[in-house]
């Protein structure tokens, strides 16, 4: 009753009030840190840029059914469908804004969660963890705005945990579970803070013997289980949005759920400590910079276990507990990776705590001259983020005012095309290309680059007004090259772009139409009349540097077929085409490309290499 009498006096503005008075000093502080953030992050607030994921969900294209079915991500399906959805999902200034206000805080409360007091302290380190690379590359993506949320919800419940309350760990453990089921890296977050939170408790406790390390370590492990809890709650919850919809497992999370061999983890063991993240600049100072840091943390920490007031047994467990640390720590930081997924820079931002729990390790151990120089090099290691950041959004910033220039022109090239008629007309576009401007290059994020994104992405950004050809139409516009052309090249090449009967071509990559085209006057020069060169289930024939294939009778079955051509040629090592061959090329052909059905009998022509030929297996 009293409980209800509380929920029912509840008073806002009064409890706003206290809470403003209470930790004045605190928001006074979190502000400049938001405000030196905003400064940071400006030219994603200020220069318009979008990257492919953007593109394709601009103007509220659903993605419910992919974060389920490819990602396990059933929480931030449900926030994408009823709350984030169709228009206001991409929203890039007010987003932006919301996902910096979201990083500024996740380092803000890490710093305080670390038991940083000092303002300096608390500053270096929340900028340490929230001014990064990675978190540049995360906020260039509009549409993960209910990722930024749900990181904080699921700081915030990981805190919960560490509480006595019943209720609050209750509290905990479902904001969590919501977060988990947004986005799992949460996990990577919680479990840096926990072992870092731990390593400080241990070495500025007052008490100092087994019983409190096990206390501490104990309070870590369960907690790593109330999360490894929330991680199989979230996968099965998944499992029931998959069975509900009649879905399956697709890509990363099919990926992920078929990689339990020992071989196979221990070579995913290995690459966590040996592939770099893949940063696109300043490589070399920030492996440099983060591993002095790292150094640092390790060697003060180490000095301070055999510094301490305490047992010999106290500290030669400590010691071994720290050297397991630094083995596990990798792992925790690239724990995807241990799933057998890609980790694109984005996803490493856990990083971001793993560098600054070193650095605190180096404050709480360090003492005089060598704890300043972790302090400059603290700054220095932000200032190395502060240059990428700028340099990689000045990049996407004069790449999307490209790509949207470049669709336009496209457009223009089309209605100026001696052919074009009337809109709407008929879209076809065949191929991908790369047209990344200086200092951009992200695989998939261009739109011409992402086979998902080239017909929204002129559907969103010019008036061209068309729907994507039918197979009847692609049809008609093949056999029309096939006539007219021999040869096509790429945009933006004067054949790049055609125009038949109120269709439009953009060529973007030529490469499988210029063999289309080729194997069509190949054909013409089948041999008639000619014995075999080799009988076998069917006849191979071979003249002027070209082999032909024939099969009679042949079936669909066939004509799925993929062929296998190792050629070995006389005189070796040569090179070839800039390829050096110091044994054999290995040539593979589908034969929808080279070859064709007439009736009953399935012909095929390859024109080989133009080096003298040993031997053909």
């Amino acid at each position: 009753m009293t409980s209800l009498k509380k929920i029912f006096s509840f008073n806002i503005e009064n409890y706003l009030d206290v809470l403003s008075t209470k930790h004045k000093s605190d928001i006074k502080l979190f502000l400049i840190l938001f405000t030196l953030l905003i400064a940071i992050f400006g030219q994603k607030l200020f220069f318009y840029s979008l990257p492919s994921d953007d593109y394709m969900r601009f103007w509220g294209d659903d993605n419910y059914k992919m974060l389920i079915t490819n990602s396990s991500r059933w929480a931030q399906a449900l926030l994408e469908e009823y709350i984030f959805t169709q228009k206001i999902l991409v929203l890039p200034y007010l987003h932006g804004l919301v996902g910096i206000f979201c990083i500024a805080l996740m380092g803000y409360l890490s710093a305080k969660f670390l038991q940083r007091k000092k303002s300096l302290e608390i500053v270096l380190t929340s900028l340490i963890i929230s001014a990064s690379a990675m978190f540049a590359h995360n906020l260039y993506f509009s549409s993960n705005i209910s990722t930024w949320i749900a990181l904080v919800i699921g700081l915030i419940g990981f805190f919960q945990l560490y509480k006595k309350s019943i209720y609050a760990k209750a509290i905990g453990f479902l904001l969590l579970l919501f977060s988990i089921g947004n986005y799992q890296s949460i996990i990577q977050v919680i479990a840096l803070l926990g072992v870092f939170k731990a390593l400080i408790q241990l070495i500025q406790n007052d008490e100092k013997n087994l019983l409190s390390l096990w206390k501490v370590l104990r309070t870590f492990l369960c907690i790593m289980f109330l999360t490894f809890l929330a991680y199989l709650l979230s996968f099965y919850i998944n499992e029931i949005f998959l069975h509900y919809h009649g879905w399956h497992e697709a890509h990363r999370l099919k990926t992920a759920e078929n990689s339990f061999q020992l071989q196979i983890l221990l070579e995913r063991l290995y690459s966590i400590y040996t592939v770099p993240i893949e940063f696109l600049y300043f490589k070399r100072s920030f492996y440099i910079v983060g591993l002095f840091i790292v150094l640092l943390g390790g060697i003060g920490y180490i000095f301070q276990i055999f510094t301490i007031k305490t047992t010999f047994r106290y500290k030669s467990a400590l010691f071994v507990l720290f050297l397991i640390t630094l083995l596990i720590l990798p792992i925790i930081a690239n724990l995807p990776m241990l799933l057998g997924l890609h980790i694109p820079v984005r996803a490493h931002f856990p990083s971001g705590w793993l560098i600054g729990g070193f650095f605190v390790l180096a404050l709480v151990s360090l003492q005089g001259i060598l704890r300043s120089i972790n302090i400059l090099i603290g700054i220095a290691f932000i200032i190395i983020n502060i240059y990428y950041i700028s340099r990689f959004f000045d990049s996407c910033a004069r790449q999307t005012d490209a790509d949207i220039h470049r669709a336009n022109a496209i457009v223009e090239r089309i209605r100026l095309h001696p052919n074009y008629t009337n809109e709407p007309m008929a879209l076809y576009i065949i191929g991908q290309k790369k047209f990344n401007v200086l200092g951009w290059d992200m695989q998939w994020q261009q739109p011409f680059n992402s086979y998902w994104v080239r017909y929204k992405f002129l559907k969103y950004f010019t008036d061209f007004d068309f729907y994507m050809a039918s197979p009847k139409e692609k049809s008609k516009v093949y056999n029309y090259i096939a006539q007219h052309f021999s040869h096509l090249e790429a945009y933006p090449a004067k054949s790049s772009i055609i125009v038949y009967q109120n269709i439009a071509v953009v060529i973007l990559n030529p490469n499988k139409i210029n063999i289309m085209l080729e194997k069509e006057n190949l054909l013409k020069t089948f041999p008639k009349n000619k014995t075999p060169d080799i009988r076998s289930k069917f006849d191979l024939y071979l003249q002027n540097n070209i082999l032909y294939y024939k099969k009679q009778p042949c079936s669909k079955k066939d004509t799925r077929n993929k062929f296998f051509l190792r050629i070995y040629p006389k005189n070796m090592p040569i090179t070839y085409k800039g390829r050096y061959i110091d044994a054999f090329q290995t040539l593979d052909f589908h034969f929808y490309l080279y070859g064709k059905q007439i009736k009953d009998t399935c012909i095929a022509a390859v024109k080989l290499p133009e080096y003298k030929i040993e031997k053909i297996r």
